[in-house]
């Protein structure tokens, strides 16, 4: 197995006060989880959809490095938060949007690990 894939990059941890926001809009409750990206995840986010011809033929704009340096502002000062399942699990899944610069839309999508 490579450790390398295994990986993970750490983006910080969500606040109180951040939790409390995203209970009250989603009814999960994330409070003091750790926000992280998986190697295996980055590498698949930048051969899928970092590709600028690619991408402009969806009508949407390449991902370049740079814009995982964004994810603990879109996290921390979205615009909008919802939750739904993932298809695949039937886990939670949150989604968080951010305007950033009128034009791009950052939709970041995580799964919740919730313990019953």
């Amino acid at each position: 197995m490579n450790k390398a894939t295994n990986a993970k990059i750490y983006l910080g941890k969500i606040t109180s006060a951040l939790a409390e926001v995203i209970k009250s809009k989603t009814g999960i409750n994330v409070e003091n989880y750790n926000v992280s990206l998986k190697a295996d995840t980055v590498k698949h986010i930048l051969k899928h959809h970092g590709n600028s011809d690619i991408e402009s033929k969806r009508g949407q704009i390449a991902i370049t490095e740079d814009d995982f340096e964004k994810i603990p502002k879109v996290i921390s000062e979205f615009d909008c938060v919802s939750s739904s399942l993932n298809y695949e699990s039937g886990k939670p899944v949150l989604t968080f949007k951010k305007w950033i610069k009128i034009i791009i839309v950052l939709l970041i999508m995580f799964q919740i690990n919730i313990i019953i």
